[in-house]
């Protein structure tokens, strides 16, 4: 669904050949160029995690998240958990939930604007980007895969992604 007059922002996380079905998942997040068609604030600006089955591409689940979700979506290094980023903070969702998480994961009082999130493949720790005020370098904050801080790391200005080899 393509909303009339809007802009849909879509993240893609494919899951691991040994989940039982694969799974795609898509973070879907609407933006309404105008809320006269809306009736209500979440219709204006809405966001949900898709979850398809990898082969037939069939609607498995929809997971209504909050209004203020990012667009980054990253997976844990074992293929388990998917992680997104709400209100500044980072919020793990099992793969296999049916609903949104009612706890966050991560939060960071440091964080002045949570703007990239990643998972480092081999070593599980999550990243997570600060824009800081969008003029000024930025700063990296690194958590073990049990959410636990590791460091702090500076950035250029306006972190976005994160790259692992």
């Amino acid at each position: 669904y393509v909303p009339r007059r809007g802009l849909v922002m879509i993240s893609f996380i494919a899951s691991s050949a040994r989940c039982a079905p694969p799974r795609i998942f898509l973070s879907t997040r609407v933006r309404r160029a105008s809320s006269a068609h809306t009736s209500t604030p979440h219709e204006a600006n809405s966001a949900a995690l898709v979850r398809l089955n990898k082969n037939s591409f069939e609607l498995e689940k929809t997971i209504s998240l909050s209004e203020s979700t990012g667009q980054d979506l990253a997976i844990s290094s074992d293929k388990s958990n998917l992680f997104f980023m709400a209100d500044g903070k980072v919020y793990r969702l099992s793969i296999n939930a049916n609903n949104a998480p009612e706890n966050s994961f991560i939060e960071n009082e440091d964080l002045a604007v949570a703007y990239a999130l990643g998972v480092d493949p081999s070593t599980g720790n999550i990243w997570i980007g600060d824009a800081f005020n969008f003029t000024s370098d930025g700063k990296a904050f690194v958590y073990n895969a049990q959410g636990e801080f590791l460091k702090e790391v500076n950035t250029g200005i306006n972190p976005t992604a994160f790259v692992f080899k």
